[in-house]
């Protein structure tokens, strides 16, 4: 919960301990079908308001395998799928930034 990550990471801060959080290892930046690739904005999302939460500063997503396509392509959709990612946290963040202005 969020309440659980804030206080996780005010024990931490006491503790002299930097934070970071490892986004789920089922998240397929380069899946060839699209439903479970786009899905895994979901998951980075989570990971971001987990580790905003904590206060931690790093996060760790990894891109999953180029399984059954090439390596080009592979390339191509987890670039495509990072685009979006970013574009939905930045909206998110106006979006957070226009409430916390009302």
């Amino acid at each position: 919960s969020e309440e659980g990550f804030r206080k996780l990471g005010e024990a931490a801060r006491a503790n002299g301990i930097a934070l970071s959080v490892h986004a789920p290892y089922y998240i397929s930046l380069s899946g060839v079908d699209p439903e479970k690739r786009l899905h895994s904005l979901v998951y980075i999302q989570q990971s971001v308001d987990a580790a905003a939460a904590m206060g931690a500063d790093i996060i760790v997503v990894h891109a999953g395998s180029a399984a059954k396509i090439s390596r080009e392509e592979a390339m191509r959709l987890a670039a495509d799928t990072l685009d979006k990612v970013l574009f939905e946290l930045s909206s998110n963040m106006k979006n957070a930034y226009s409430r916390s202005d009302m």
